[in-house]
Parts: C-alpha cells; sequence; structure tokens
C-alpha cells in the first residue's frame, strides 16, 4: 500500500468527510413529506387551534369558546392545500408554506386560489397575490 504525503492525506480526508456531510444533508432536506408534515395540532395565536389529521380531516376549534368546525383537507402539487368544512361544504382553494418545522403559513384565497405572498418590510406585514383577495393564517405547531 502506498503512503500519502500527511498533507494530502488530510486535505483528502477533509474532502471526503465534507462531501459526505453535504450528501446527508441534501438527503435530509429532500426527505421532508409536505403530507405527513403537516399533520398534528397548530395553533392560530391564541385565538384558536387547527388540528391536520394524516387521513386528511382537520378539526378548527376556538380557544375562547370552544367551538369545533371539522372539515378536510388535500395537498395538491406540494404547495397547494384545498379546504373544505363540513358546514359550508365550499372548497377554500389555498397555498400553504412552511417556516421551519413549527410555523405554518396558510393562504386562504375567497374566490381563487392566491398565487404567492410576499413579506412587506414595516407595519403593513405579509401581502397576498392573486385575484379575489384573501386571508394569512399563521399558525404555530403545538407541541
Amino acid at each position: 500500500m502506498a503512503h500519502l504525503p500527511p498533507k494530502f492525506a488530510v486535505k483528502l480526508g477533509l474532502q471526503v468527510v465534507a462531501l459526505i456531510s453535504f450528501t446527508l444533508l441534501a438527503g435530509c432536506g429532500s426527505s421532508v413529506d409536505p403530507k405527513r408534515a403537516i399533520v398534528g395540532t397548530w395553533q392560530v395565536g391564541d385565538t384558536a387551534e387547527w388540528v391536520f389529521n394524516a387521513d386528511g380531516t382537520s378539526v378548527q376549534k376556538m380557544l375562547k369558546d370552544g367551538k369545533e368546525s371539522k372539515g378536510t383537507y388535500k395537498i395538491i402539487d406540494g404547495d397547494k392545500i384545498d379546504m373544505t368544512s363540513e358546514s359550508g361544504g365550499h372548497v377554500v382553494q389555498s397555498q400553504y408554506r412552511f417556516d421551519g418545522n413549527d410555523r405554518l403559513i396558510i393562504l386562504m384565497g375567497v374566490s381563487e386560489r392566491p398565487t404567492r405572498i410576499s413579506e412587506a418590510a414595516g407595519a403593513t406585514g405579509p401581502r397576498l397575490h392573486g385575484k379575489g383577495g384573501g386571508i394569512i393564517v399563521k399558525l404555530s405547531r403545538k407541541g
């Protein structure tokens, strides 16, 4: 077996470690399944709780009076979600995005699906883009 010069061996070893680390990190980021990541209990400030179940059902509960609204949801194309309530049956076409592992932002369209959200600086806060307007709901994972 041939011996490598010490400087070269150290340099090669560091490159191999860096390559393995990068490969592992890249694999972790791409393996997140939004259909599984959304499952759980989420809280909207101190006003409401939203539970997304693995079977596509959901429950929204108002924390002050305990009223509940049941419905369903369906993840579409990675960043789109359609939601219905049991009482109304109307499909609310929405978009969503995760902000880390414990924050979820849902853009609920009024007449059609919003196209995107932008974070505005200053007092105006986030803005929806698209026709028909909508509602921005910011949720934190309860846990």
